[in-house]
């Protein structure tokens, strides 16, 4: 039905830690994607941005450009200033990090002594998504095309083909010169805590 679901506690069966057996009912041409984790999509991610856009006078969204099915790229910015600090989620979809990035842009809005501080001194942008169709295609690392954006970076600057995200998320950050980058890459783990 268009959205994520995660399968009862007795749906799986973990066969001598080699592979999982699933169980579950397909009505007649319905089809599902199976991950091991949700993924949030590209109309939830912007969502999240547009609310904070409308509860705090921080921020703004800016597109940085289409994917091959039309998505936006989109960044989250505050007010410009000398340096800039980058918060992104890893361009791979397996490893969801848009809700840790759009943490940390919350946590900006709590006016604390430290997050004022922050904000004085530095820019900060959010790449809460920069793959959005591999997202919304579930994908591991990939885009829509099969292309692999995280590991284009070095053909982009030898002056080959690159895939439009990489392409995007390299101008953006050649313009904004950042002072620092911070990237999450999230694990979920059934044996232990989630590696963040």
């Amino acid at each position: 039905a268009g959205r994520w679901r995660p399968l009862p506690a007795s749906a799986p069966a973990f066969v001598q830690n080699a592979h999982v057996d699933l169980t579950f009912d397909l009505a007649p041409g319905e089809s599902v994607k199976l991950a091991n984790k949700p993924y949030v999509t590209p109309d939830q991610v912007a969502a999240e941005m547009e609310d904070l856009t409308a509860a705090s006078d921080l921020f703004s969204v800016r597109d940085l450009g289409r994917t091959a099915q039309g998505r936006p790229i989109l960044a989250l910015e505050t007010a410009p200033r000398a340096e800039t600090i980058v918060v992104g989620a890893t361009m791979q979809p397996a490893e969801p990090a848009a809700r840790p990035v759009l943490a940390v842009a919350h946590y900006l809005t709590s006016r604390s002594d430290l997050a004022t501080r922050l904000l004085d001194r530095f820019r900060f942008a959010f790449l809460p998504l920069p793959n959005p169709d591999g997202a919304a295609g579930g994908r591991s690392v990939t885009n829509a095309l099969g292309e692999v954006p995280m590991f284009s970076f070095g053909r982009l600057i030898a002056g080959e083909p690159a895939p439009l995200e990489t392409r995007a998320i390299w101008a953006y950050m050649a313009s904004l010169r950042p002072a620092a980058y911070v990237e999450f890459h999230t694990h979920y783990q059934g044996h232990t805590f989630h590696k963040l």
